[in-house]
């Protein structure tokens, strides 16, 4: 026989005529074990002043007699605290629930949270076995988001989706604004001015803006490439606005 098993035993006897029979189940004594999907709980995530419960499965018989908690290396000699000097209430609750011999639940709940309790337990569960079950596991907080951080995540998204939104609008604006004048984007200035003055000739409604443009100094000097193209840039725009 295994921990995990259990024998059906059936006993008859009969005496001057009078028969009598029994049934008895056998099972093995063992301690309390673990099942292989209580191992995988190792953390619980818990939220500040809220309740939990944690629920193993375990086999072995007997049942379970004695639970003893080890919080943070120091053993809990009490399990209920004094709520303003007369009120008390439990702080651990633990219970044992018989499913189907030799399996059963033990529930532990924690009542109440506080910062002190996310920390590290030890559950120690006999049944006046040879060796009691140690079950370690965490008690962590859970990471929340409250309602204040969603609105504050909600508007920095509204702003980073209206910032793209303007800057490609400015792209968009700035190309149709190229598309419209290519003479001011499309050629070198010193061609910008040559073209500006065929096209002036060609139109003598353009003449009073020729002599603005005009590339030479007060002396008759021409000036070089490179200077004034500021000045000269924007008498050519103005000039590009009429044409």
């Amino acid at each position: 026989m295994t921990c995990q098993s259990f024998n059906l035993f059936t006993c008859s006897a009969s005496q001057n005529g009078n028969n009598s029979t029994k049934n008895m189940t056998v099972y093995a004594m063992c301690p309390p074990q673990l099942t292989k999907e209580s191992k995988a709980t190792l953390v619980v995530d818990a939220e500040l002043y809220k309740q939990i419960s944690i629920a193993l499965e375990i086999y072995g018989y007997p049942e379970p007699k004695k639970y003893t908690i080890v919080k943070n290396g120091a053993l809990v000699t009490h399990f209920y605290f004094v709520v303003h000097g007369s009120t008390s209430s439990y702080l651990y609750n633990i219970a044992y629930t018989l499913t189907i011999s030799p399996y059963g639940l033990v529930n532990l709940s924690f009542v109440i949270l506080d910062h002190s309790d996310f920390t590290t337990y030890i559950l120690i569960v006999d049944n006046n076995g040879s060796q009691a079950l140690n079950y370690t596991f965490l008690v962590q907080e859970a990471v929340t988001v409250s309602s204040f951080h969603i609105w504050k995540l909600i508007l920095l998204l509204a702003i980073i989706c209206a910032s793209a939104f303007l800057g490609v609008a400015i792209v968009c604006r700035v190309k149709q604004y190229k598309r419209k004048n290519p003479v001011l984007y499309d050629k070198p200035m010193s061609r910008k001015i040559h073209d500006l003055e065929e096209r002036s000739t060609q139109d003598d409604t353009h003449t009073g803006y020729l002599k603005v443009i005009d590339r030479t100094s007060d002396e008759g000097q021409e000036y070089p490439d490179n200077a004034n193209i500021q000045q000269e840039t924007r008498h050519y725009e103005l000039i590009d606005n009429v044409i």
